[in-house]
C-alpha cells in the first residue's frame, strides 16, 4: 500500500481524533524516515557501483600502462643484450683466431729443433709479430670478458713469450757457441717445449670459456 497519500489525506480531512492524530503522526515520520533511508541506500549503492567501475577501469588501464611498459623495457634489453652479444662473438672470432696463429707458429718455432738456423730464424719473426697483434687485441677486448677469463688471458699474454725466447736463446748460444754442451739446448728446448704445452692446456680451457660465451 501507497502510505504517503493515504496519510496525507486523512491528516487534512479534519475528522482525525487526537489518538488517531498521534498515530497518524507516527506512520508518517517513520515513512519519511523509511523513504530517507531508502533513498539514501539507493544513492549509497549507486555510488558504490560506479567507485566499483572507475577502480576497475583504472585497474585496468595501469595494468595495461605497465604492461606495455614492462614490454618496452624488454624489447630494449634484448636489443641491448643482442648488440653486446653480437660485439662479443665478433670480438671472440678475432681473437682466438690470432691466439691460435701464435701457437701454431710457437710450435712450429720449437718443432725445428733439428732445422739449419737460417728456418729457425724465419719462424722466430713469423711468431713474435703474431704474439704483439694478440696482446694488442686482447688489451682492447679484455673489458667485455669476466675476471677468470681475463685471468688466463692474462697468462697467455704474459708467458707465451717465455718458451720462444728460452728456445731462441738456446740456437743463438749455440750457434755463437759451437763448442758448447748439446746437453745445455736439448735441456732447454724441453723446457720452453713443456711450458708451451702447459700453456695449451689452459688454451684449451679458454677455449671452453669462449663456448659458453657464444653459447655452443
Amino acid at each position: 500500500m501507497i502510505w504517503g497519500p493515504f496519510i496525507t489525506a486523512l491528516m487534512t480531512s479534519g475528522v482525525v481524533s487526537v489518538g488517531l492524530f498521534t498515530a497518524l503522526v507516527f506512520l508518517s515520520k517513520k515513512w519519511i524516515g523509511t523513504r530517507i533511508e531508502e533513498s539514501v541506500k539507493h544513492q549509497y549503492a549507486k555510488d558504490l557501483e560506479l567507485f566499483r567501475a572507475q577502480l576497475q577501469a583504472d585497474a585496468e588501464r595501469s595494468i595495461t600502462e605497465t604492461r606495455h611498459q614492462l614490454e618496452m623495457l624488454a624489447s630494449e634489453h634484448n636489443i641491448r643484450f643482442g648488440k653486446l652479444h653480437e660485439t662479443r662473438a665478433e670480438l671472440i672470432a678475432e681473437l682466438y683466431s690470432k691466439l691460435d696463429d701464435v701457437f701454431v707458429a710457437a710450435s712450429r718455432f720449437l718443432a725445428s729443433f733439428t732445422a739449419n738456423k737460417v728456418y729457425q730464424k724465419v719462424l722466430v719473426e713469423d711468431a713474435i709479430p703474431k704474439m704483439i697483434v694478440f696482446v694488442e687485441k686482447y688489451e682492447k677486448s679484455k673489458i667485455y670478458f669476466n675476471n677468470l677469463l681475463c685471468d688466463k688471458l692474462n697468462i697467455i699474454s704474459k708467458n707465451l713469450w717465455t718458451p720462444i725466447f728460452r728456445f731462441n736463446m738456446a740456437i743463438d748460444i749455440k750457434e755463437s757457441y759451437p763448442l758448447s754442451s748439446k746437453d745445455d739446448f736439448l735441456r732447454d728446448w724441453k723446457k720452453a717445449s713443456k711450458e708451451l704445452e702447459d700453456l695449451e692446456v689452459l688454451k684449451k680451457e679458454i677455449e671452453e670459456d669462449f663456448r659458453k660465451l657464444l653459447g655452443v
